[in-house]
């Protein structure tokens, strides 16, 4: 409990600044500061509004990055594992269609955002349409975990809990909504093979 009294303690003086240098470094890092806020020891609005602001330069940084000549030699020096190659293969099927889906669930599964923020730079390469769909997409997230971890810092542990399977239940729905997309299409070509 201490250890929580001095976080709060430093993070009272320059809250802002911590909120945005934490949405810059994780959405993880903001849900920590939501559960503090939670538990009283900071304030919610300037947490959610700050490390809102934070992810949102974060990714913008790097969808910009991302057109650099640099990173353009980089990524083509970079040799992927085949586990890596077929990832990277199943996010293309997935975000053909709809990238949007693939940049709000790289929101809740560790790991996948500078990857998928990549990878969406080079099906969109407007700037502004990434821009409206990226904070769609960070509103969704915030709206959900916000929430969920200011429950969690006010004692609702077992929601704390059910969160950390939240990553697993999010691919399982995703590989549902595929696989229903995909029956659903197929269906529809063998019906309409027989009409015509």
């Amino acid at each position: 409990m201490k250890f929580l009294r001095l976080i709060a303690w430093l993070l009272n003086y320059n809250l802002a600044l911590v909120s945005f240098a934490a949405g810059f470094l994780s959405e993880d890092v903001v849900f920590f500061l939501v559960i503090l806020s939670g538990a009283g020891f900071t304030d919610l609005g300037i947490i959610a509004a700050f490390g809102f602001l934070g992810v949102i330069f974060h990714d913008s940084i790097i969808y910009l990055l991302a057109n650099s000549q640099y990173v353009k030699k980089l990524k083509s020096k970079i040799n992927f594992s085949e586990r890596n190659r077929k990832i990277i293969k199943e996010i293309e099927k997935f975000g053909r269609r709809n990238y949007f889906l693939t940049l709000l669930f790289s929101k809740f599964i560790y790991g996948t955002r500078i990857a998928i923020i990549f990878y969406i730079n080079g099906i969109e390469k407007d700037f502004r349409k990434f821009s409206f769909h990226n904070t769609i997409a960070v509103f969704i997230w915030f709206s959900i975990m916000v929430p969920v971890g200011w429950l969690a810092g006010q004692g609702f542990s077992e929601l704390f809990r059910v969160i950390n399977g939240l990553e697993r239940i999010l691919i399982v729905v995703l590989v549902l909504i595929v696989a229903v997309y995909l029956i659903k299409n197929f269906i529809n070509r063998k019906i309409s093979k027989k009409i015509n």
